[in-house]
């Protein structure tokens, strides 16, 4: 891949990620500590590592929805197919 298609790709995927961390509800502090830690894995660009943190946001506050769609495409755009089917497990259990 070169340059300028991997850097398309990683805005695709911090969009998903952008999307699915406004989803996520405030207020308790082990999910304002993910929040947090998925924030600064987004300063590096581990995209990967956001993705965790903010899954696990939403295994916090048993999120479901949108929260799951949107870490679940993130997952694919990065190609983690077995990730993004977990993510896709997670939200069609509601």
């Amino acid at each position: 891949m070169d340059r300028d298609s991997l850097e398309r790709s990683w805005r695709i995927t911090r969009g998903h990620l952008a999307s699915a961390r406004a989803e996520l509800p405030l207020g308790d502090a082990r999910i304002t500590a993910a929040l947090g830690e998925g924030d600064e894995e987004l300063e590096h660009n581990e995209l990967e590592l956001a993705m965790e943190a903010y899954a696990f946001a939403a295994e916090v506050a048993s999120c479901r929805g949108a929260v799951w769609l949107h870490l679940a495409r993130a997952a694919e755009n990065m190609g983690l197919e077995e990730r993004a089917a977990d993510c896709r497990a997670v939200d069609s259990s509601a």
